[in-house]
């Protein structure tokens, strides 16, 4: 499943994703900022970039959207990937070290 996930959004040409960061959970959701990027470099940044992750599971499913989670409870990451029905990523919330 990730690594479908990983082939189909390494495939698109341009992404356009909106991230909000914040190294201060207090203070609320830092500003929205819009960044492009081709597909290959959206996952290159990602920590499933590999394909592999040491835990997945399937969170759930709406209309054609499913849910994932995955763990990497060595580096104390942990990522919730939204896909469409073509398994690209439309939504993500990454938590790490340096966003806790």
């Amino acid at each position: 499943m990730l690594q479908a996930t990983v082939n189909a959004t390494r495939a698109e040409p341009r992404l356009v994703g909106y991230e909000q960061v914040t190294s201060n959970a207090g203070a609320g959701a830092g500003d929205l900022t819009g960044l492009q990027m081709p597909g290959e470099e959206y996952v290159g940044v990602g920590p499933y970039g590999s394909g592999r992750a040491p835990v997945v599971v399937l969170l759930g499913r709406k209309d054609v959207e499913r849910t994932i989670a995955l763990g990497y409870p060595g580096e104390a990451t942990y990522d919730r990937l939204t896909l469409d029905h073509h398994d690209r990523i439309i939504s993500e919330v990454l938590t790490d070290p340096t966003t806790s």
